[in-house]
């Protein structure tokens, strides 16, 4: 199984600027500050993960999925589908070129 760091001492900085402006909009959509901080630690996991997974795109959140040791299913999943909204709105938002 994969070792997946649950909270690494100092993200990348590509990343820790995705985490930030992901942590920003989850405060809008999540009340709880418990909810909130349990999504976000899945996100960067996941992100983490997503550096350092070498295989299909596609189905990288399965493997994602099959290798987390975490929180339970449910919040994994909330997590995972928070930072896929957040994403594909962000991709909305980006220069169009041309």
């Amino acid at each position: 199984m994969t070792d997946i760091p649950q909270r690494p001492d100092l993200p990348p900085t590509r990343l820790a600027e995705r985490l930030a402006v992901f942590v920003a909009w989850l405060a809008t959509r999540v009340e709880r500050e418990e909810t909130r901080r349990a999504c976000r630690e899945v996100a960067e996991s996941y992100l983490l993960f997503a550096e350092r997974d070498h295989g299909a795109p596609e189905s990288r959140r399965s493997r994602f999925l099959q290798a987390y040791q975490g929180d339970t299913p449910g919040t994994v999943h909330a997590g995972l589908n928070l930072l896929a909204e957040h994403e594909a709105l962000v991709q909305k938002t980006l220069p169009i070129d041309g």
